[in-house]
């Protein structure tokens, strides 16, 4: 979407009736910079399709979250590898999505919430009856998460 979006913004200006009285080099720099902003966020987007889960599934009986990825294999986290769980929320421009974020014992994170998730709180009430330690809001940092991703197996 973001490459048809961009694609017509640039024929947009180039074929603009008001702008050939501009300087060629100075419309190939806008679509250049306009190139740049598309490769960055489709950065951004495949990162987000990379590290953040798509679903989790809640085993009580054998105590274990198993995270699931787009394009990775599934992670199994036993409740006793938790060392504890903040809760966070994610601010974008059109509205606040909350989440919890776990800490395993490794140091290792892994970011569930309502971005992601159908809904983060049966997540939350399994850390609970699993008595995982809870220590209070955190804020969430984009860069820090993803940074750290691979950091702690």
């Amino acid at each position: 979407m973001l490459i048809i979006f961009l694609s017509l913004i640039g024929l947009f200006i180039s074929f603009h009736p008001a702008l050939p009285k501009l300087h060629f080099t100075f419309q190939v720099a806008f679509l250049f910079m306009l190139w740049l902003l598309l490769l960055y966020m489709l950065f951004f987007m495949t990162l987000q399709l990379l590290f953040f889960p798509k679903g989790v599934a809640i085993d009580n009986v054998n105590q274990t979250l198993t995270v699931h990825y787009f394009f990775m294999r599934p992670n199994i986290i036993l409740a006793t590898d938790i060392s504890e769980y903040t809760t966070t929320k994610l601010i974008t421009r059109s509205t606040n999505y909350e989440g919890v974020l776990i800490r395993l014992k490794t140091g290792r994170k892994y970011l569930l919430d309502d971005i992601n998730l159908s809904d983060y709180k049966p997540v939350k009430v399994f850390l609970d009856d699993s008595k995982v330690n809870f220590t209070g809001h955190e804020k969430f940092n984009n860069f820090r998460y993803f940074t750290t991703f691979f950091k702690y197996k």
